[in-house]
């Protein structure tokens, strides 16, 4: 399974990371996101509870511009779970 993370303005996708998993362990995602993260030159947001239930529930967690501690110059950041066929 694959895990899609992109940075988006204005409902558009500006730059995109997908990355291969093994298998998806919840106790991993906040490692997912930091390393989706430092290939898209992102700072890291603070993961909360509701983006992790959010990724188990929709397969997909977003982030807003005020749940990172650094300044990020985007709209929104997702990451998604791209499920094997």
């Amino acid at each position: 399974m694959r895990i899609w993370a992109k940075n988006l303005v204005d409902g558009k996708i500006v730059n995109d990371f997908i990355f291969e998993i093994d298998s998806f362990d919840v106790h991993q995602f906040e490692s997912y996101v930091s390393y989706a993260c430092e290939k898209l030159d992102n700072p890291t947001p603070i993961v909360l509870v509701k983006h992790i239930k959010n990724f188990i529930l929709f397969n997909s967690a977003m982030f807003s511009p005020d749940e990172f501690v650094e300044s990020y110059h985007y709209d929104k950041f997702e990451v998604a779970l791209i499920p094997d066929k």
